[in-house]
Formats: C-alpha cells, structure tokens, sequence
C-alpha cells in the first residue's frame, strides 16, 4: 500500500512499483516463471483498487512482529485479491482487512541461482 500510495501521488508510475515488487526480485533471485505474467508463467496476480483509502493499524499486520513504523497513515492503493498458481489465496470486501480465503497451500518451492 505505501508504495501503491506513492504512485497515486505521482511520486512514481504504477509500472515502477510493478518492476519493484514483482519483476526485479524475481530476476535478481533467477526465479524462473514467477514476476511476470507471459505464456508458461505462473499464474500469480494480485489485483488492486487504485481508489481505496485504509489507515494501516497495527491489527492488520500479518507479520511476526505485530506492529508498523506506519501505523496510523492513510494511504490510497490497496491490495483486494491475491492468486497464486491461479488460486485465490487473499479477498478484500470493501474497506475491511481482508481474509484468506483457503487454507490450501498452493504455492510452490522455487530455487534461486546459487
């Protein structure tokens, strides 16, 4: 979301955040079939709405930690349905938090260049 945030303010372009969060790891770490989406790729996605506006909480971070450096700001962009290898994994309804919506694991492994 902060960087979805920042390409809505024309901090950066959509694309930009797209090679960032997608294309680049995946050629820095030699992931094969992921990053991209092109003929023989995996199927992940994640779909966006560009006009939804969240305040990020403490509450609806998914990390180990439990808390953010952000808590509190508002930002426009938000993630509200996520697929790996074409399964829906992630559903946001609204302006809620979201819920994963399998239980399912439906990632696979992948190996790095050395």
């Amino acid at each position: 979301p902060l960087m979805l945030d920042a390409a809505r303010r024309g901090l950066c372009s959509y694309e930009q955040v797209l090679d960032w969060c997608c294309h680049a790891p995946a050629r820095i770490y030699e992931v094969e079939g992921r990053g991209r989406l092109e003929v023989g790729a995996h199927a992940d996605l994640v779909l966006i709405d560009p006009d939804l506006t969240r305040t990020i909480t403490d509450a609806s971070q998914r990390s180990r930690c439990g808390w953010t450096p952000w808590r509190g700001r508002a930002t426009t962009g938000w993630p509200v349905r996520t697929f790996v290898n074409g399964v829906e994994v992630f559903r946001r309804e609204g302006a809620g938090d979201g819920e994963f919506v399998t239980e399912d694991t439906v990632g696979a492994q992948v190996t790095c260049a050395p």
